[in-house]
């Protein structure tokens, strides 16, 4: 099993985005310097959704892909999404290293499947983005 956990996150127009603890990074636009407008040829708010992806080869210059996820009127939408995304990701990543352990120690296989069955469970690596 590798050390990689994704979610997915579905936006208010039902395009569908991976997010992973490999190389990438959410946030909000204004995090950033980049000219976004630029980079995605419309225009972007300052609170709009953004994935980086530090690892995707066929990403244009500076060797980074991004993605628009979601449009967004307030910060406070966007901090509540991104911490939505960053709390499921890290739940996931700890399902992981408890499957690991129960594995590795030969741990109770009711108790393994049960965490296994959390790790694959849709509400736990899914969110859907409501508008």
């Amino acid at each position: 099993m590798a050390n990689k956990v994704s979610i997915f996150i579905i936006n208010s127009e039902g395009k569908h985005f991976e997010l992973s603890n490999e190389k990438m990074a959410i946030m909000m636009a204004c995090d950033s310097s980049t000219n976004w407008d630029v980079v995605f040829h419309e225009s972007i708010l300052p609170y709009d959704i953004i994935i980086s992806d530090f690892h995707n080869s066929k990403a244009p210059a500076f060797g980074f892909g991004y993605s628009l996820v979601q449009h967004c009127d307030t910060k406070e939408q966007a901090e509540k999404i991104i911490t939505e995304c960053r709390d499921k990701l890290h739940s996931q990543y700890e399902r992981m290293m408890m499957i690991r352990v129960a594995k590795k120690y030969n741990l109770d296989e009711n108790t393994r499947l049960k965490i296994e069955m959390e790790y694959h469970d849709l509400e736990n690596y899914e969110v859907k983005i409501i508008k």
